[in-house]
């Protein structure tokens, strides 16, 4: 709850005595009571309001008023709800006013549907209004993670893992982050949160950068004299990307490599047992950890 108030003496064509107090009251998250009262030597005007404050991502808010006022024109009362839904690419809006000043009322009404279409990252896509900036988060193929503008939550990612904001800040620091418990244990991101600061009436890409994280898990044994065992203490090694890499094998010949792709691999060993060499054949696998299960390697 906050209480305001102030007084003031106003020296122009028309000098003037202003008292203003007001209070609000926040009883629920997203949710507030407010009343004021405005006044003059000539005037005056009392205002209650009631409002759930409408969401960066989906969902709705509204706001309703009504005021008592008399001034220079009579005295008389105003009314004036507002309601807005924020859809996946479109937002609606329904809005009344009415003013009765002497007995004499107008009216006004309105009801509105807008949206915008866009493109950015080689992509057309539909959302609600842009007015400002907006950006393209992409999770890399990852459905339904939760992405936050600001620390207010802004939608999911789609089945493709993108979401587009719509409701970004041109020239000042954004903050766009996802919610690690929405990306799968078998996944990791670059980032979870960055910041990015759009030009007005631009777009830019957010890319997290999803990475699969799997291993491949096997046992490696030696054919020595027409006998197959495992291999004892030592590295194997296998080229990725270029580079060499190496991993230690246990006592019983055991190995654990991770973040392989799918394709096959020269693996080569050295160590207690000697030293031979096979083909790793990775198969493409959604399992968080690919069971070769015993490999023949043939000593060199």
């Amino acid at each position: 709850m906050s209480l305001s108030a102030s007084l003031r003496r106003i020296e122009d064509e028309a000098p003037r005595t202003e008292l203003y107090v007001g209070l609000n009251y926040y009883f629920k998250e997203d949710y507030s009571v407010a009343t004021n009262v405005r006044a003059t030597e000539d005037d005056h005007i009392t205002t209650a309001s009631v409002q759930k404050t409408t969401p960066i991502g989906q969902g709705w808010g509204f706001s309703a008023a009504a005021s008592e006022f008399e001034n220079a024109q009579g005295s008389g009362h105003s009314v004036r709800p507002y309601v807005q839904y924020n859809a996946k690419y479109a937002t609606m809006i329904a809005d009344y006013q009415s003013v009765t000043i002497e007995g004499d009322t107008r009216e006004s009404r309105r009801l509105a549907i807008q949206g915008s279409v866009s493109t950015v990252g080689g992509e057309v896509m539909f959302s609600r209004p842009v007015t400002d900036a907006f950006a393209l988060v992409q999770v890399d193929g990852l459905k339904d993670i939760r992405v936050y503008q600001s620390g207010q939550y802004a939608g999911k990612t789609d089945s493709k893992g993108r979401l587009l904001i719509p409701a970004m800040s041109s020239y000042v620091h954004n903050q766009i982050s996802v919610d690690s418990r929405d990306v799968p244990m078998n996944f990791e991101l670059n980032r979870y949160t960055k910041l990015i600061s759009p030009a007005l009436r631009g777009g830019a890409v957010l890319d997290f950068g999803a990475k699969r994280i799997q291993a491949v898990a096997g046992t490696l044994n030696i054919r020595r004299d027409g006998q197959a065992t495992p291999v004892r203490y030592g590295e194997i090694s296998l080229l990725i990307d270029g580079e060499e890499v190496s991993h230690p094998v246990g006592q019983t010949g055991e190995f654990f490599i991770e973040n392989l792709e799918p394709s096959t691999y020269t693996l080569s060993y050295f160590g207690v047992s000697g030293a031979c060499t096979v083909l790793l054949d990775i198969p493409a696998s959604d399992d968080p950890i690919i069971e070769m299960g015993d490999l023949l390697c043939v000593a060199d």
